[in-house]
């Protein structure tokens, strides 16, 4: 990835799986039922587009906690995506929260942020639901 504001594949380089790189320190640890707001700066919106915010146990499937459609970043709710982590969450010490976007206006294009995270939760526990959408990606 050539940085954090730009698409996936820029500059040529297609990167699987996403999130890559490998495990840093924890940024934040979010408890089961928890609130999560992730801010966004306005930049360049290209009219909106499709964004969610996700979580991956085992850095390869990614289960949505939230969508946004056509609305990401053009809105008060699409620049502070809330996010809960789902009450079955199991307990861990290393998991990845992303955020993905797919634009609506210009060149079709993927971006993906990810936060090495740990979460409090339920012995056993586990996240289910739809897998992010993957589009504009190479």
């Amino acid at each position: 990835d050539y940085d954090s504001a730009s698409p996936i594949a820029s500059f040529g380089v297609a990167s699987m799986p996403l999130c890559r790189y490998p495990k840093g320190q924890t940024v934040s640890t979010f408890k089961a039922g928890e609130t999560v707001t992730l801010k966004m700066n306005n930049g360049a919106p290209h009219k909106g587009g499709h964004c969610e915010v996700s979580i991956s146990l085992n850095d390869k499937d990614f289960v949505s906690i939230r969508t946004i459609l056509t609305k990401c970043m053009v809105d008060a709710d699409g620049l502070n995506l809330k996010a809960v982590i789902p009450q079955s969450a199991p307990t861990l010490a290393k998991a990845t929260l992303a955020w993905t976007w797919i634009n609506a206006e210009g060149n079709r294009e993927f971006y993906m942020n990810c936060i090495d995270i740990s979460i409090e939760g339920v012995a056993g526990g586990s996240i289910v639901g739809p897998f992010i959408v993957l589009a504009n990606y190479p």
